[in-house]
């Protein structure tokens, strides 16, 4: 009885510990599957992050353009305002003769 006793022990034993090193084997596995994962989503952000600031970089130049425009569009009014002040001037003027 001794025997079966000391052998059931040992088998409980030596599962124990198998399920212990395959526990951790998977939690290694799992780890680094993750690690992975993590990996790829940092450099997606990265990709994104970029992409970003490019787009920024453009809105900000386009808001520069768009100023410029602004400010040639009111030279230009100008402009047309004193070419049609002289034209009414000439019409007013060949109108007297």
């Amino acid at each position: 009885m001794e025997y079966a006793l000391l052998v059931s022990i040992i088998s409980v034993l030596f599962a124990i510990y198998a399920g212990v090193i395959s526990l951790r084997r998977f939690q290694r596995q799992d780890d680094q599957a993750e690690s992975a994962m993590l990996a790829r989503v940092n450099l997606s952000l990265e990709h994104i992050n970029d992409g970003i600031t490019t787009i920024r970089q453009d809105v900000c130049e386009i808001k520069a353009d768009i100023k410029e425009h602004g400010e040639r569009i009111v030279k230009v009014e100008e402009s047309s305002k004193q070419a049609h002040k002289r034209l009414d001037d000439m019409t007013a003027r060949r109108a007297g003769l």
